[in-house]
């Protein structure tokens, strides 16, 4: 009777043994799905999790559901193509303050592109809400690569710049707005000058233009580093010759003012 009592109590030993065994082998699955709501119920963000790092495609939404954001990961890391809606920081109207003439105001924009291994890499592009586009260009390891071109809301082009590795560089076109400026004795309230010159590692080196709305060249000279430099003539909006000047390392050293009929 004892033996048989034994017997049974070790079969039952062995068993939970196997059990336990059994039990500590079972894989954990290491992909986890990750959703999250609002309080009225609106879905808020879904994804999924690897290992506890956010993984594969992750997509927010506001509370009206519209979607605000659709970002990729490989295990934390940004990799991948996204798209993410967001409203442009407004600035005024202050044109003496905002050097970006290309900024919206309060306006729903959509930038599009690529990570790779947590930073840009690759086609770049922002539009407006309404589907035009307002930016374009490519990264190179997070950093601008090649022709930049940034457009206005109706699509009037508003530069074309051209960079190198982040730096600035090459041949480039500038639209600006110029607001009340005085010409011929009248206010203009909407005076876009082209500019026109070169930069070399983000400084302006080389021939630089400036032309009228009417194509006119409004004043032409050059830059070494960002100073002005030799001679720089300045016209009227008719062609004529306004000024001749000589700057030395930026410095005014030398200005002839000459007048057109037309324009006194």
């Amino acid at each position: 009777m004892i033996k048989w009592m034994s017997l049974i109590l070790l079969v039952i030993f062995l068993s939970s043994c196997f059990t336990l065994s059994l039990d500590s082998n079972v894989p954990v699955n290491p992909i986890q799905p990750a959703v999250g709501h609002y309080s009225n119920g609106q879905l808020r963000f879904k994804g999924e999790y690897y290992n506890g790092y956010r993984h594969g495609t992750w997509t927010d939404w506001n509370g009206n559901g519209d979607t605000i954001s659709i970002v990729n990961y490989n295990q934390g890391e940004l990799s991948g193509f996204f798209k993410i809606w967001e409203l442009e920081k407004s600035f005024g109207n202050n044109s003496q303050v905002v050097l970006d003439y290309a900024l919206d105001y309060g306006e729903i924009i959509i930038k599009e592109g690529c990570y790779l291994e947590g930073v840009l890499n690759g086609g770049f592009k922002v539009s407006y809400s309404s589907g035009r586009l307002k930016e374009s260009g490519s990264y190179n390891k997070g950093r601008k690569d090649g022709k930049w071109t940034k457009l206005n809301s109706i699509g009037d082009t508003l530069h074309i710049i051209n960079y190198s590795l982040g730096d600035r560089k090459g041949l480039f076109t500038i639209w600006n707005h110029y607001s009340h400026e005085k010409l011929n004795d009248t206010t203009r309230n909407d005076f876009k000058i082209k500019h026109q010159g070169i930069y070399k590692f983000n400084r302006l080196n080389g021939n630089y233009v400036e032309s009228y709305p009417n194509g006119k060249v409004k004043c032409s000279g050059a830059y070494i580093d960002d100073n002005r430099e030799g001679d720089w003539t300045w016209y009227f909006e008719t062609g004529v010759i306004k000024e001749s000047t000589v700057y030395k390392l930026g410095q005014l050293i030398d200005a002839e003012k000459l007048e057109d009929a037309n324009d006194n």
